[in-house]
């Protein structure tokens, strides 16, 4: 079937531009329909029915055709018209078409870029944190003394790290990309600081967390100490020595002023990097020097006893009454020797319990005092010897200064409560303990 062609037989004459302007005018109040391959059915407003036909040129039955000679009549020319309407609509739709279709594509590819782009800043804000959680390195962990005996030998051994190198630490992984503000309170006597630290993240988001540390005033260097202790305990919460809390808590002897021997600060840094290396925590007690005070020994003793020999028996005096406890004779003269000091490693702390003494020990004059029984500790507390979840150390409320363990003795449900706690590291401490009982 051939294609009509539209408008073959233009002409500038004014008989036939009058025509194309009626047919252009009339065209939209006539019904056309296609009868055949090329044949088109048109009825006029007064109902005039003529066929226009292609057959390799234009006719019409109409009588403007047969008598005007001119190759095209209004009905012709308004089939043409309608034909290439047609054809301008259809491409139309067709650019359309295909515009819709870019934009859709367009549309999803922006979809996907987006996706990814989230799905990358996501990973890199996840490595941030996972960078900002790495352990310090041996060298940056400090020993501070925590809650003590009565009588203030021994005490808890507390981990710490300079705030110097929390920062030192967020410039490595965020660059000029972290800040944080401080607000200074007088409340009594003493000044709280709070430490708002904010993070701008690569994905464009900006995450804040705050933390508060308090100094009594009288402190010389009260605003420093407040605004480090509140600058930590927001870098916590970003997971940055966060883990210092979960470390194994140690009881070890003190001297001077509260003070940790460096024999013991070296053995809990050697326990920290193997801890490091292997993940596991051995802490060997540092041995500390053998007094050389003079003590009271028997008369009878041939030579004095070093600190390294073995504590010999003791040997009662002849009596003709039974005892309940070998006697050593009465001394009679003084002689120097050094004191056998035996150093008995304990976990937990009781309060009401005497403290291990570290004075010199007469070596051979057994005491004839009576011996008081030893408390029995509770077994939530004998449990928390394993360097297990119960000796993480509560720093804050009624319990301060006691391990989960030692609360737990005393008040269960509080122990409950610690375990709904906001700060992660003691809640999850707290639940831990809680499932092994």
């Amino acid at each position: 079937m051939q294609t009509p062609q539209l408008f073959r037989k233009m002409s500038s004459s004014v008989e036939w531009q009058a025509r194309l302007i009626r047919a252009r005018d009339e065209v939209s109040k006539w019904n056309v329909v296609t009868t055949g391959a090329n044949v088109w059915q048109v009825t006029t407003r007064p109902g005039h029915i003529y066929t226009v036909r292609w057959d390799g040129g234009w006719s019409c039955t109409c009588p403007d055709y047969r008598n005007a000679f001119l190759g095209d009549c209004k009905h012709t020319l308004g089939v043409q018209l309608l034909i290439q309407s047609q054809a301008d609509q259809s491409q139309s739709q067709s650019v359309q078409s295909d515009q819709s279709q870019s934009q859709s594509d367009q549309s999803v590819q922006s979809q996907s870029v987006n996706q990814i782009q989230t799905e990358v800043s996501e990973m890199e804000d996840e490595k941030i944190l996972e960078q900002l959680s790495f352990p310090f390195p041996a060298k940056a962990l400090q020993w501070r003394v925590g809650p003590c005996n009565r009588d203030k030998t021994r005490g808890v051994a507390l981990a710490y790290v300079d705030s110097r190198d929390y920062i030192e630490r967020l410039n490595a992984v965020l660059g000029l990309s972290w800040e944080d503000t401080y607000t200074f309170t007088v409340v009594g006597t003493r000044i709280v600081c709070k430490c708002e630290l904010r993070l701008h993240l690569k994905g464009g988001q900006s995450i804040v967390r705050t933390g508060d540390g308090d100094c009594e005033l009288e402190d010389p260097n009260a605003t420093t100490v407040a605004s480090a202790q509140a600058f930590k305990r927001a870098c916590v919460k970003f997971g940055l020595g966060a883990y210092l809390y979960a470390l194994p808590l140690e009881w070890v002897a003190l001297e001077g002023d509260k003070n940790i021997p460096s024999e013991v600060q070296i053995s809990l840094g050697a326990a920290y990097k193997r801890w490091l290396e292997t993940g596991e925590w051995i802490f060997t007690r540092g041995q500390r020097a053998p007094s050389t005070k003079s003590v009271a020994v028997s008369s009878t003793e041939p030579k004095p006893v070093a600190a390294s020999a073995p504590l010999p028996a003791p040997v009662a005096a002849p009596s003709t009454k039974s005892v309940p406890a070998p006697v050593a004779a009465p001394s009679t003269a003084p002689v120097a020797a050094p004191a056998l000091v035996v150093a008995v490693p304990v976990l937990v702390e009781d309060d009401d319990a005497p403290a291990p003494s570290t004075k010199p020990v007469a070596a051979s004059a057994p005491s004839t005092k009576p011996v008081a029984a030893t408390k029995s500790v509770p077994a939530p507390v004998a449990a928390a010897n394993a360097l297990g979840p119960g000796t993480f150390l509560v720093t804050r409320g009624e319990y301060r200064g006691q391990c989960i363990a030692q609360i737990y003795a005393q008040n269960p449900e509080y122990v409950q409560r610690l375990a709904e706690s906001d700060f992660q590291p003691l809640r999850m401490a707290a639940q831990t303990f809680l499932a092994m009982q």
